[in-house]
């Protein structure tokens, strides 16, 4: 996903002013994918590390810290970014890109380079994870919610 970073940080702008909208929509869309993976590995990850009593309080955690993130990432973005304080301005959608690059891979890897959590269950086998996810996949309110987000527009 670095990588990916520093790619989008070195062609972003040329592929806005080309408008290559094919290539910068697959470019985002790797993004989006790659964003929404490391998202269901936090997730599992926070569970497999929290203690059974504190589970319950793992999706207000990740809650808060997401609203806290937006809420100071977002204004302090647009404020580097904004040339009224400063022309040019000190961060750029280039640079920004750039600079994520770096620190997604190194977050990534220090996060791959944390010891296994010791289990305090069995891990479920592939098979009856598939079966539980068929068994919510079948349930009425699961069809329904399907079919209205196949249809909304």
């Amino acid at each position: 996903s670095g990588a990916l970073w520093l790619w989008l940080g070195h062609t972003i702008e040329a592929l806005v002013l080309s408008r290559d909208t094919t290539s910068l929509a697959a470019a985002l869309f790797a993004v989006v994918l790659l964003l929404a993976a490391q998202d269901v590995a936090v997730d599992i990850w926070a569970l497999e590390l929290l203690p059974a009593r504190s589970r319950p309080y793992a999706p207000v955690c990740q809650t808060v810290g997401m609203g806290a993130g937006n809420l100071i990432a977002h204004p302090l973005l647009l404020l580097l970014s904004s040339s009224r304080l400063r022309d040019p301005p000190v961060l750029t959608l280039p640079r920004f890109l750039w600079l994520l690059g770096p620190i997604h891979a190194a977050l990534a890897l220090a996060a791959a380079l944390q010891p296994e959590p010791e289990r305090t269950r069995p891990r479920p086998s592939l098979r009856r994870t598939l079966e539980s996810l068929r068994a919510v996949a079948a349930t009425p309110t699961t069809r329904r919610i399907g079919a209205a987000c196949l249809l909304q527009r």
